[in-house]
């Protein structure tokens, strides 16, 4: 791995607001982890809807100036993938059962944002290394036999559950093809495919021995750090490209 992507600042006269949604964002990262015993409502609902929607509007302003053609394009995926993502936790911070449809496809937009925003930043070079190849067949492989092992309980969720895992699997192989550096991005979207297999063990298999009490949290935690990892990583191969 590569030096942490960390955050800079870019002395334009917009740091304040920058660090502003930043610390937004982790504040009520956290602040949400310790409300998951908390009784839903409005407060619990926007609490988790502001982590990401804070992180979509720190990467907004912190996208790098001189960026043109396929690296701003993007960079604009990039922050719509961030906006379907809060839109999913929304959706799904009160009851995921109900809502649990549309929070499916919220992520599944923002997932397909994130397919195309790595899309774009893929080099032939890149593409058509050996190990990158492995890496991504491995990931689809491991989708694959996740969702055989998921469907017996899915029911009538089969279709939709199908495409989800389709276009998650997609987006984790797309960002080892990808030529990032430091591997943060991969680290992110492998983060997210396990945050979101949690979820589906929790919704579609029995409750897991001693792994049940623990699962909200995990499946939070890992999602949180996915995002990061994701806006943080693009950020950094965004600004390398705009020089």
């Amino acid at each position: 791995m590569g030096p942490f992507p960390f955050p800079s600042l870019l002395h334009d006269g917009a740091d304040d607001i920058r660090l502003f949604f930043l610390a937004l964002s982790l504040l009520t990262g956290i602040g949400y982890y310790f409300m998951r015993g908390v009784e839903n409502g409005m407060a619990r609902t926007l609490v988790k809807t502001a982590c990401v929607s804070a992180l979509a509007v720190y990467t907004a302003i912190s996208l790098p100036e001189g960026l043109s053609g396929l690296p701003y394009i993007a960079g604009v995926l990039l922050v719509v993938g961030l906006v379907f993502s809060a839109a999913g936790d929304f959706f799904l911070a009160n009851d995921r059962d109900k809502q649990f449809v549309l929070g499916l496809g919220s992520f599944l937009i923002g997932h397909i944002c994130y397919i195309a925003c790595f899309a774009l930043l893929v080099t032939a070079d890149s593409i058509g290394m050996p190990y990158k190849i492995a890496g991504a067949l491995f990931v689809l492989l491991f989708a694959a036999g996740e969702f055989s092992w998921f469907r017996p309980g899915l029911g009538k969720m089969l279709l939709p559950v199908a495409a989800y895992v389709t276009v998650i699997a997609v987006m984790g192989a797309m960002s080892i093809l990808a030529p990032f550096a430091g591997g943060w991005v991969v680290l992110g979207a492998i983060l997210f495919m396990l945050s979101d297999s949690l979820i589906a063990a929790e919704k579609f298999k029995d409750p897991l021995p001693y792994i049940d009490r623990y699962i909200g949290q995990a499946i939070w935690v890992t999602y949180v750090v996915a995002q990061y990892l994701i806006a943080f990583g693009i950020l950094q191969e965004l600004t390398l490209l705009a020089g």
